[in-house]
């Protein structure tokens, strides 16, 4: 509906309150997912050596949109180090951290940035929000617990994000700190092996305007119906030929009937076969299988290793980027 060009202010503003309350729905199932995680002793830290500034590139792009709104200065100062630890549940940690900043600081800004300490890499968030009394800091990293304070933005935290944190680190062995002084504001930081230099991952094509077309025929899979034309509508307004199929069966005919340049299939089919094997199966028929992604909202660490030479789960923005690099990538070979 957001992206609708047909839209009044009156529907603007109302498809700005759905989409708040779907990222707050969501913010809640992921906090409570990840918990329950951890309760059931799942997660299996994956450690490795990454450059430091490939994380904070990624989480420079996912909060920067929210700073602006709210008239904050998001700073991530550049650095070179590398450190040693789960990339994905490191990134959770700090991201928990930037989304507090964001959330209670009312004025000034947010700086992300590290420091090397000793063998280590201190990892630092701070900003010029209320700060925390000396009576909270240890109260804080408990389940469902906030700050008498709250956010300026009515955002309501849920409780959960900085034990999330705390317990996250526990299972990685890096240690949490906080500093704060009451109107003054507050750094939250963690500290993570230092490790040798490592090569910067590759970056994505930047992703195309909303205005751009994308002239791609993509396959949906889905046993959804609803689904299958929520996705169509979408990409049909990016410019794609879609094509949708409900089972393993319907796909095989699609693709037999003309090629497509991507598959995206829901991770949960509800036949008997998941969205892996089904794009086992879909590719293992084709002498040049096209790319494909999956669409799914579980996160775990056993998924995403079955997933990671097939596909990956997207959100719009995401897949706009990815039917982007796509498009380019074509143009890049005629």
């Amino acid at each position: 509906m957001r992206q609708h060009t047909g839209l009044d202010e009156e529907g603007r503003k109302l498809a700005e309150r759905i989409d708040a309350s779907f990222r707050a729905a969501e913010d809640l199932l992921d906090a409570l997912l990840d918990a329950s995680r951890l309760d059931a002793g799942s997660y299996r830290p994956e450690a490795s050596n990454f450059a430091l500034a490939d994380l904070f590139d990624s989480l420079k792009a996912q909060f920067a949109v929210i700073a602006e709104q709210r008239g904050l200065a998001l700073r991530v100062a550049p650095t070179r180090l590398a450190v040693r630890s789960d990339p994905q549940l490191l990134r959770r940690i700090v991201q928990n951290f930037l989304s507090n900043a964001l959330r209670y600081t009312r004025r000034g800004g947010v700086l992300l940035g590290a420091r090397r300490v000793g063998d280590s890499v201190r990892i630092e968030v701070w900003d010029t929000g209320p700060g925390i009394a000396d009576q909270q800091r240890e109260r804080i990293f408990g389940e469902f617990q906030r700050l008498e304070r709250p956010s300026p933005w009515g955002e309501k935290g849920l409780g959960l994000g900085l034990s999330i944190c705390d317990r996250l680190a526990g299972i990685l062995g890096h240690p949490l700190e906080l500093h704060s002084r009451l109107e003054h504001g507050s750094c939250f930081a963690i500290r993570v092996p230092r490790a040798a230099a490592a090569p910067r991952q590759r970056r994505a094509p930047p992703m195309g305007g909303q205005g751009e077309r994308l002239p791609l025929s993509v396959l949906c899979l889905d046993d959804d119906e609803t689904i299958l034309e929520g996705m169509s509508a979408l990409l049909r307004r990016w410019g794609a030929d879609v094509r949708v199929a409900r089972d393993v069966a319907g796909a095989r005919a699609e693709l037999e009937r003309a090629p497509v340049d991507l598959i995206l299939a829901d991770y949960h089919l509800g036949e008997g076969m998941d969205g892996l094997e089904a794009l086992e199966c879909l590719r293992g028929d084709l002498a040049e299988p096209p790319p494909a992604a999956m669409i799914t909202a579980d996160g775990s660490s056993e998924l995403k290793q079955r997933a990671r030479d097939l596909g990956k789960p997207v959100r719009p923005a995401a897949l706009r980027a990815l039917l982007t690099a796509l498009l380019r990538r074509q143009e890049v070979k005629v």
